[in-house]
C-alpha cells in the first residue's frame, strides 16, 4: 500500500486538461509522475476521481480567485498604529524590519 499524497488543485486541473482521449488513465498517472516528480504514478482511481470531479475543481479555483477575505483585524487600534508607523518609515525612506 502506497502512502497517501495531497495533490494540489493545479495538478488536478492539468490532469483534466491533458485527458483529451490520447492517454488512458494509467498513462495519465505515469505522465503526472514525470511532470510533478512524484515517487510513483498516481493510482487509476485517483485519476478517475480527478476527472469525475473536474467541474468542481474549476469552480473552486474561480471562487478562490474572485473572493476576498471578510475577516477583520482582532485589534483595530493596533492595526491603525502599525499602518501609520509603516507609512512614516516609508516617507522617511527608512527600512521596516
Amino acid at each position: 500500500m502506497f502512502p497517501r499524497r495531497l495533490l494540489s488543485v493545479d495538478i488536478g486541473l492539468l490532469l483534466d486538461q491533458n485527458a483529451t482521449g490520447q492517454l488512458n488513465q494509467t498513462e495519465l498517472g505515469e505522465w503526472a509522475m514525470k511532470k510533478f516528480n512524484l515517487d510513483q504514478p498516481l493510482a487509476q482511481q485517483t485519476i478517475s476521481n480527478i476527472l469525475k470531479n473536474a467541474e468542481t475543481l474549476y469552480s473552486n479555483v474561480n471562487v478562490v480567485k474572485n473572493s476576498k477575505s471578510l475577516k477583520t483585524t482582532r485589534y483595530p487600534q493596533l492595526h491603525d498604529e502599525v499602518e501609520k508607523f509603516v507609512a512614516d518609515m516609508n516617507n522617511n525612506n527608512l527600512p521596516v524590519n
